[in-house]
């Protein structure tokens, strides 16, 4: 009695018949065209959710620390976000070398900018 299963000679040949056909995708006969504006990036969705974690984690608090919001994004350190904070929100000559203590705002419009930078799309 012969099996249904393929023996591995018959998946060596499929296989190789596949490599020379120039595609490794099998047509399927049962197989609905998905219209272009209902397909799903699943690498969009993945940025999406990161992105919206991070907006989750710093929305309405105040007194956020620039090296948090780098570790929130991944960054290596506050220095990049403290480099921003100083061209965006300048703060007096007396507060140079403080610790930076940021406001909601401060720390929503940054947290804006990094993630625009990181994924041109991330912005909501």
């Amino acid at each position: 009695m012969k099996s249904f299963a393929p023996s591995p000679a018959e998946l060596s040949n499929e296989r190789a018949s596949e490599r020379n056909s120039g595609s490794s995708v099998r047509p399927s006969t049962n197989a609905v065209p998905v219209p272009a504006n209902e397909r799903t990036n699943v690498a969009d969705k993945t940025v999406d959710t990161f992105a919206d974690d991070v907006r989750a984690s710093f929305a309405g608090r105040e007194n956020v620390r620039p090296e948090e919001i780098a570790a929130k994004l991944q960054l290596a350190n506050g220095k990049a976000v403290r480099g921003f904070l100083r061209a965006t929100f300048p703060r007096p000559v007396e507060m140079k070398g403080s610790t930076w203590l940021l406001t909601n705002e401060q720390t929503m419009a940054t947290v804006e900018f990094f993630l625009a930078k990181r994924v041109p799309n991330a912005s909501a």
